[in-house]
């Protein structure tokens, strides 16, 4: 349901892991001076990612 861009204190107990895991995924992926990346809020998200 998209609830990545929500606080994780608004995130159920048990959804709390795969929330975490995915912000640090995002995160990692988007600080990376190797790549180019876009996040596209459609659906769940979409994140697309070119190596330079």
């Amino acid at each position: 349901d998209g609830t990545v861009i929500n606080s994780r204190y608004s995130i159920t107990r048990r959804d709390r892991t795969i929330h975490t895991r995915m912000r640090e995924y995002l995160y990692t992926i988007t600080h990376r001076e190797d790549l180019e990346t876009v996040v596209l809020p459609v659906g769940d998200g979409v994140a697309i990612s070119k190596k330079l």
